[in-house]
């Protein structure tokens, strides 16, 4: 609180006056004219050869911040009596940020009745530009970075959760490094409250306002989030139990485990309890220990307390283990009854967190809700006796209680939902989503016409379908893929994602069945690895989709055994990956190896260079030409990943790669001598020096049989830059020791380097 100082007192009143004056303006020019002026005089005010003291104190506080900037705008706010908020905000930001005193104003209501009251003497606001996240919180004020926006409550939501802090670690003092949960956690589920409260379950955006009043787009809410965090990390098995030190926690686990399962365990023991006797345990916490810095043991106790229950498998279950649920109806028992039917409900819980009771809820067909506590029992059922006929039966419907899975919770299919915009996607109901298509192949098919669509869940690979079908204008050929993946937890991996796929595109038919395996232990972040294992039949009927230098007509399976890890520190990434293959057809009989490595170091933030190194070697007879090893990179024979055309002059190897293989990119034309081999080694460098493009410089040999693999005649070399694209690369190599005959080896050559693993079926 400033002390007694009139003339700080008059800077600000003036500050506070000027702020009135800009919001009242009405235009945008106008704000932007008196935006000028204003920080035009402020910096003309400075007395640069004197200074000032102002004299702050605080009580009850065990940290402090203080800020400054030299023309900052002043919205003052005093409310609930006596409690005074000041929100210093840049000038370009006042107009947006406008109700953020409304919004302190809202917090301090909402916690104050949920939690205890305010007692503090003021909340403020300060808008500062910050590379640490939306906001940080300190007792009585915090520093917000996040921009106000008509088209989302993110800047409310992000006011209200810092100021929220100063319930837990402020007046409670909750120590966040022994405890993420008491400070964060908690924090999280009374944000997530607060904006059910106000905006309801669609709650963090208002997407109508970017398509002027079109209702295209689902809004998101807070449920959602949860679940593409802490749903993703258990999906990964990477989760990691909340009984740790902040700095034990993964950075996204720090995450997703204090913040989202956080707020998952409190509205599970919400439920558990009752909501009454919950906020009872609230505010006997609060009032308890206020002051006291309080450990997660006086959070339960104080709990069982007020409840009368023991919490000890609660907490030994939600916050020391990271167990799972995943209810699922098994039957339903329906009989008419003497005043109208009774139903027996069969539940079991499909997840290792046993102990857990379920919400199950009977719907009747006049719209009445009926709800019992399943205890846990699968063989004992919960019973429902009621006058009108049962219309929805379901466990968890209302979603208070984190599950692995919800499309089980109910008799028969899953809620299909039918999207033709993509939304984002959703944990509770079966997406069917489908999209328009439209491609030109400039050599073939000229207009392709059809459409895409995807089913399921991609952020958790739960049953995710997807297809396509186009139509070629000019050859009447149709492409056509089909394909489904759903993640299976076995006990040797994190996870296992199991696919099954079908397609004709570009002259080639093709079946496949993958096995994906993920390997990465939980309390370590940047460390995995991966074992995918496939088996694909093939059939290029057609090459008038390829250039005839890369493929060939034919008709063979090939088995597949691909291994990567993967290791970063802060500074260093190392990747190897090591496959072999083997083939299955009497006139293409072939066993393929290849390993390849890569070592990237940052020596400064805007300098690395990068290492790397391939060996590639082929065995056996009667090998498709698409099988080869290229010089200039991987040629995709299996079309796994998305290609602009597979002939022409912007064909894979052609005018981009997919950045797999030798990767000597200026050798793609087919009259090279090194176009392709059987045996084959590379050694590559780049370098990056600050404002410098990328320098590159590669060397390899390539040859088709093993006695001229060290000859003279095999190694070649190539050097250039290459430009970052954001995910992709542009590769020069403008320099060949060995270009086509009849070419020069300083050149002007370009190649798209993708690396992306998109796959789009029907194109």
């Amino acid at each position: 609180m400033l002390q007694k100082n009139q003339q700080e007192e008059e800077f600000n009143q003036r500050n506070i006056d000027g702020t009135k004056q800009f919001l009242s303006l009405t235009t945008k020019s106008e704000r932007e004219e008196f935006i000028k002026k204003w920080q035009r005089q402020k910096r003309d005010a400075v007395q640069y050869d004197s200074m000032k003291t102002v004299r702050f104190v605080a009580e009850n506080v065990h940290n402090f911040a203080w800020f400054c900037g030299p023309d900052y705008m002043l919205m003052r706010k005093t409310h609930h009596d006596s409690i005074l908020t000041n929100v210093l905000v840049l000038p370009e930001n006042t107009h947006t940020w406008r109700y953020v005193p409304d919004y302190v104003e809202k917090t301090i209501g909402f916690y104050g009745s949920r939690i205890g009251a305010y007692r503090y003497p003021k909340a403020s606001v300060v808008d500062g530009a910050m590379s640490a996240g939306g906001g940080m919180e300190y007792p009585m004020i915090t520093i917000i970075s996040t921009p106000g926006q008509e088209w989302t409550h993110m800047l409310e939501m992000v006011v209200m959760h810092e100021t929220g802090h100063d319930w837990f670690m402020g007046m409670l003092g909750s120590n966040e490094r022994a405890s993420a949960f008491l400070d964060e956690g908690m924090n999280s589920f009374f944000e997530f409250e607060y904006m059910n409260h106000f905006y309801g379950p669609r709650n963090l955006t208002r997407l109508k306002k970017l398509t002027h009043g079109w209702d295209l787009f689902d809004d998101v809410g807070e449920w959602d989030l949860l679940h593409l965090a802490y749903g993703l990390s258990v999906s990964m098995r990477t989760d990691q139990p909340m009984n740790l030190r902040a700095e034990e926690f993964t950075g996204a686990n720090y995450g997703s485990v204090n913040y989202q399962k956080g707020t998952a365990l409190l509205r599970a023991l919400q439920w558990y309890l009752g909501d009454e006797t919950f906020d009872k345990g609230i505010h006997a916490y609060f009032d308890r220990w206020q002051g006291r810095h309080p450990y997660v043991e006086d959070f339960f106790a104080v709990m069982s307390d007020i409840s009368g229950k023991d919490l000890t498998w609660f907490v030994n279950e939600w916050y020391k283990s990271t167990h799972t649920i995943d209810f699922t109806l098994t039957d339903v028992k329906t009989s008419v009854a003497k005043n109208g039917f009774r139903t027996e409900v069969f539940v079991k819980n499909k997840g290792s967190m046993q102990k857990m009771p379920a919400p199950v809820y009977l719907v009747t067909a006049a719209g009445d809700t009926l709800e019992q506590r399943w205890t846990g029992n699968p063989a004992k059922p919960v019973v429902f006796n009621h006058k009108q006929k049962a219309g929805r039966i379901e466990v968890n419907l209302k979603r208070r209680v984190f599950e692995t899975n919800y499309w089980n919770n109910a008799d028969g299919l899953p809620e299909l939902e039918l999207n033709f915009i993509p939304q984002l996607p959703s944990f509770d109901k079966y997406q069917f989503t489908f999209f328009p298509l439209y491609w030109y192949d400039a050599k073939n098919d000229k207009s392709r016409i059809g459409m895409i669509f995807w089913t399921g869940n991609p952020v958790i690979m739960q049953w995710f379908g997807r297809g396509g079908v186009s139509y070629g204008t000019a050859t009447g050929h149709v492409h056509y893929g089909l394909g489904l993946t759903n993640r299976f937890h076995f006990p040797f991996a994190n996870y296992s994602d199991i696919t099954a796929e079908i397609r004709d595109r570009d002259g080639l038919k093709r079946a496949t069945l993958r096995l994906a395996n993920f390997f990465q232990k939980r309390n370590v972040e940047r460390n995995y690895s991966t074992l995918n294992v496939s088996i694909d039949f093939i059939d290029l009927y057609d090459t008038e989709y390829y250039n005839k230098a890369f493929a060939e007509q034919r008709k063979y399976a090939a088995a597949n055994l691909q291994w990567k890890k993967s290791s970063r520190t802060m500074l260093s990434r190392w990747t190897t990956e090591a496959g072999i293959e083997k083939s299955f057809a009497a006139k293409a009989d072939y066993v393929k190896l290849n390993v390849e490595s890569s070592f990237k170091y940052r020596m400064t933030r805007a300098s690395f260079f990068d290492l790397r190194l391939f060996a590639g070697r082929l065995w056996g007879s009667g090998i498709p030409v698409q099988e080869y090893i290229f010089a200039a990179g991987d040629l995709d024979p299996k079309q796994n990943s998305f290609a602009v055309s597979r002939s022409g002059n912007w064909a894979p190897l052609r005018r981009f790669s997919f950045g797999r293989g030798l990767n000597m990119y200026g050798y793609n034309q087919s009259e090279s001598f090194f176009f392709k081999g059987r045996q084959a080694a590379s050694v590559g460098l780049d370098l990056k020096i600050k404002y410098l493009p990328v320098l590159y410089v590669s060397g390899a040999s390539l040859a088709q049989q093993s006695k001229d693999f060290l000859s003279e005649d095999s190694f070649f070399a190539e050097s250039g830059v290459k430009l970052d694209l954001n995910g992709m690369e542009l590769v020069f190599p403008l320099y060949l020791t060995h270009p086509v005959q009849g070419k020069k080896h300083f050149a002007f050559r370009f190649v798209l380097k993708m690396g992306l693993g998109i796959s789009l079926p029907g194109m």
